[in-house]
């Protein structure tokens, strides 16, 4: 059996693209099992008004549709799929899974980022290709 955790979030471009990923795969309707891995980021907002934070609103069988969309595409092509959330910093808890799961592939999806949206809003993607222990694959939208 071949393992996967594949990374989506509420932003993804397309969740047919990430369930091809892993659909034309070879032996994709047989021998692989998907963890679809959803990760709802941290946050502490403080203003005038009070603060709130991410513990409070985490819910986490409140999951993106695209989540969804992605698990039922992978199961009406014959490919066994499952869906986890966590709640903590997204590269963290992705690279945190799959270690826990001993996946033998990575998949996250990707957006284009100019050099400078890099630098100032980080990259998960880096992050993750940067430190897997894994192959990781990244799929990118148009």
């Amino acid at each position: 059996m071949y393992n996967i955790l594949l990374a989506v979030d509420e932003t993804q471009d397309s969740p047919e693209l990430m369930s091809d990923a892993v659909t034309n795969l070879p032996g994709a309707n047989s021998e692989i099992e998907v963890l679809v891995l959803n990760v709802f980021a941290k946050f502490n907002v403080q203003g005038e008004g009070g603060s709130a934070d991410s513990e409070s609103v985490y819910n986490p069988e409140d999951l993106p549709k695209t989540v969804i969309d992605v698990r039922d595409q992978l199961q009406k092509n014959g490919v066994g799929a499952s869906i986890m959330s966590r709640h903590g910093e997204p590269g963290e808890e992705i690279l945190s899974a799959s270690e826990e799961h001993g996946v033998d592939l990575l998949i996250i999806g990707g957006r284009k980022r100019t050099p400078v949206g890099k630098a100032l809003f980080g990259s998960v993607a880096q992050r993750v290709l940067l430190e897997a222990d894994c192959p990781v694959m990244q799929v990118r939208g148009e």
